[in-house]
């Protein structure tokens, strides 16, 4: 199930109050993508609309949405649309070699279930590319204590601690993790800021409180399986050892001796 209320506003904030977080938000994604390759990219729902591959050298992109008004919007050069839901996502497994995901776990009620259902469609040695809202995050704090607006109401944050977490399990390696600037007012002129204020977001961003935080993930590829080979269970040194005289007062079965007399 997807959380549209949320997806809705977003839509909303980015084109108003949040047009520098997507413009910086957008510059992670691309420093991102473009240095992984592949013959298939998949975008997982849009924010503001957009497709987000741009910047990316795969081969055939494909952007899969709900949203309807994306039939007409204009598309690139080998990206593709497939109008479909979150819930029945209609890609065979083992069959795409990136995946992007800008706040889409936010959107889905289990991100968790949503993230391995993802994680069977991901080739091996395949990326993962996630964006999502910093729950920690300094405008995020900001909105949720002393603003008036519930765009955060209905969305899913989970930190990118608790991402980390869940992709190691499933056996991922973190090959990045940036953020977007700490800012509490994202429209606000640096300039007009006073100095106090500017250290204190500085610090923040190092700290890890940044905005948006940009998450790249390898998907580990398991050890092959050898075939063509005849496989025996191995004899156990144990069973195969001479035992000392002074350890043979044990066996004090008929059972026992047989047993012991045929290994021996």
């Amino acid at each position: 199930m997807q959380h549209y209320g949320f997806l809705l506003q977003l839509n909303r904030w980015f084109k108003t109050e949040g047009e520098t977080v997507l413009k910086e938000e957008r510059h992670l994604i691309d420093a991102a993508i473009e240095r992984l390759f592949g013959y298939f990219m998949v975008q997982l729902e849009t924010i503001n609309h957009q497709s987000l591959m741009s910047a990316s050298r795969v081969g055939h992109r494909v952007l899969l949405s709900s949203e309807s008004a994306l039939i007409h919007a204009p598309r690139e050069e080998n990206e593709y649309l497939v109008l479909a839901d979150l819930d029945f996502i209609p890609i065979a497994k083992d069959s795409v070699d990136l995946f992007l995901l800008p706040h889409t776990l936010e959107l889905a009620e289990d991100p968790l279930l949503l993230l391995r259902q993802i994680d069977a469609m991901l080739i091996a040695e395949g990326h993962l590319v996630i964006t999502g809202f910093n729950p920690r995050g300094a405008f995020v704090f900001w909105k949720r204590w002393f603003g008036r607006s519930k765009i955060f109401a209905e969305a899913n944050l989970e930190s990118a601690t608790t991402l980390t977490h869940w992709l190691r399990v499933l056996g991922y390696e973190i090959t990045a993790l940036k953020y977007t600037p700490a800012v509490f007012h994202p429209k606000a002129d640096e300039r007009a800021t006073p100095l106090w204020q500017r250290r204190l977001q500085s610090l923040m961003h190092r700290l890890g409180f940044g905005n948006v935080y940009c998450l790249v993930a390898r998907k580990h590829q398991d050890a092959p399986t050898l075939v063509g080979m005849k496989w025996h269970t191995p004899r156990w040194r144990s069973l195969g050892a001479r035992t000392p005289a002074s350890n043979r007062s044990h066996i004090r079965t008929t059972q026992q001796k047989e047993d012991y007399d045929r290994y021996n």
